[in-house]
């Protein structure tokens, strides 16, 4: 698939994935992407074992899926060794493949965010009242900006993970670098 789909080749987590990485990025794709067909179905578990059925990822009889690392990433166990690869790909796929300029956005707004915060944090020391109730408005207009700020987050992270809030949060916990540059030196392939 790599040779097939040359975007993927370009990053890491898809060229030196160790297991079965065509049938992870099948299923990745097919449960993931918003042009998917499987998008129609509502239920998060039936499209999760639709998506690995067509990914072809081998099933027993009672349903399940033999691959170990399938069977922690459908339930949701990230942290496991097999299941934590295949978590980076699929935030690889919805951060840099799918949603690339919403995530660079994102990483802008958490920078500038930050930013804000502290500015906000900054105590007021003045001793002029005139200076103090400048510094009081300029607080006021920071606090404006940081929840339009919050809010544009927010609304980029839905758009982006849509209800995966899992990735996401495992995401947040790995502390991946919110600045794209660095994002970018750090999974893409020399070439």
């Amino acid at each position: 698939l790599l040779e097939a789909f040359p975007a993927f080749a370009r990053y890491k987590e898809f060229v030196y994935f160790q297991g079965e990485r065509n049938r992870f990025i099948r299923y990745i794709c097919y449960y993931y992407d918003p042009n998917s067909d499987l998008q129609n179905i509502p239920d998060n578990q039936e499209r999760k074992r639709q998506a690995a059925f067509l990914a072809g990822f081998e099933q027993d009889k009672n349903d399940g899926f033999l691959s170990s690392p399938l069977r922690d990433v459908m339930e949701g166990h990230f942290h496991r060794d097999g299941a934590r690869q295949v978590f980076e790909m699929i935030f690889t796929f919805l951060t840099r493949l799918l949603h690339a300029h919403r995530w660079t956005d994102y990483c802008a707004c958490m920078m500038e965010y930050e930013q804000v915060m502290a500015q906000r944090m900054q105590t007021n020391t003045e001793k002029d009242v005139n200076k103090k109730l400048a510094a009081f408005e300029k607080s006021a207009k920071l606090i404006q900006i940081s929840d339009f700020l919050f809010e544009r987050m927010e609304r980029l992270k839905k758009e982006i993970f849509q209800d995966n809030e899992t990735e996401f949060a495992l995401a947040e916990e790995a502390r991946y670098p919110s600045v794209p540059e660095t994002i970018a030196a750090q999974t893409l392939i020399p070439r």
